[in-house]
């Protein structure tokens, strides 16, 4: 990934969650609960490649009180339905990545994000905007290295015309002639 930039946002969510891990993420199981597109494919591949195993699931999941038990971590990355009760995370590490808790669309009686070891969206916001900025200096630094003059090399090159050239003797005599 050297040419490449990581997503901030999924860069940032990992940042944090090791973190709170004080060690490696290794062997720990996350749960990407609503969490979609891309930026769900891009945290699956970032924390596979430190060795985590990830689970994403809907809200409207049939077993999700269980599948929650069994998760180390989970990361939300939409609004809890009312139906769910906040009480099914309330013993876990979390991390909330809701756009609607981001954004400011939420209701403090409905965030579920309330114990000391779970990290409120607002925390990943600004990590990922300082992730941004430093991928964008990096790719100002990469595009004005590619930009800096390299050397010359010069050396004769002997033509070899495909058809005659006319001399100047010849072009001044026709244009003469159709005056």
């Amino acid at each position: 990934m050297n040419e490449c930039v990581i997503p901030p946002f999924a860069s940032a969510v990992i940042q944090l969650l090791e973190k709170l891990a004080n060690t490696s993420l290794d062997e720990k199981k996350v749960l990407l609960l609503g969490v979609e597109g891309p930026l769900e494919v891009s945290l699956q591949c970032l924390l596979q490649r430190k060795g985590v195993m990830t689970m994403s699931c809907p809200w409207k999941m049939k077993q999700l009180q269980a599948t929650l038990h069994d998760a180390d971590v989970v990361i939300v990355g939409s609004t809890k339905p009312k139906e769910i009760p906040v009480t099914w995370m309330s013993e876990m590490t979390a991390v909330n990545c809701s756009r609607d808790f981001l954004d400011g669309w939420y209701s403090y009686d409905e965030q579920p994000l309330k114990d000391s070891d779970q990290i409120p969206g607002e925390v990943v916001d600004q990590l990922a905007m300082a992730i941004f900025l430093q991928n964008l200096v990096k790719i100002s630094e990469r595009w004005i290295h590619a930009q800096q003059c390299k050397k010359w090399n010069l050396r004769c090159l002997k033509l070899q015309p495909c058809s005659p050239v006319p001399s100047f003797s010849a072009y001044h005599i026709i244009n003469e002639g159709t005056l």
